[in-house]
C-alpha cells in the first residue's frame, strides 16, 4: 500500500500488507524537506522519477510508475532507498 500524506508534513510511505488488506509494516518512508505544497510535490515526484524522463503530476502517480516493475517488497524497498540516496547525493 502507498500512502501520501500532507499533514504534519509531505511524505510518502510504502506499507506491506498481510492478505492484501491489513497493514503489516512500513518498508520505506520519505519525508519531503520542502514545506510548500508545490515544492514538496515536485521534490517527491523527482525522488520517484529522477532522470527517467517520465512525467507525473502527483507524487502518487510518480511512485506507481516507479514501483510497477518491482516483483517484491524487498525489491521495491531497495529501489526506493537507491532513489533516496541519489537525491541526497545531488543535494549534498
Amino acid at each position: 500500500m502507498v500512502s501520501i500524506a500532507s499533514v504534519p508534513g509531505y511524505s510518502i510511505k510504502v506499507i506491506k500488507l498481510i492478505f492484501g488488506i491489513f497493514p503489516y509494516k512500513t518498508i520505506w518512508e520519505y519525508s519531503a524537506k520542502e514545506t510548500a505544497e508545490k515544492k514538496a510535490h515536485k521534490e517527491l515526484i523527482n525522488l520517484c522519477l529522477g532522470q527517467t524522463g517520465k512525467k507525473a503530476d502527483h507524487p502518487l502517480d510518480a511512485i506507481i510508475i516507479k514501483l510497477l516493475s518491482c516483483r517484491s517488497c524487498n525489491e521495491a524497498a531497495m529501489m526506493l532507498q537507491r532513489a533516496e540516496q541519489e537525491v541526497s547525493g545531488q543535494s549534498g
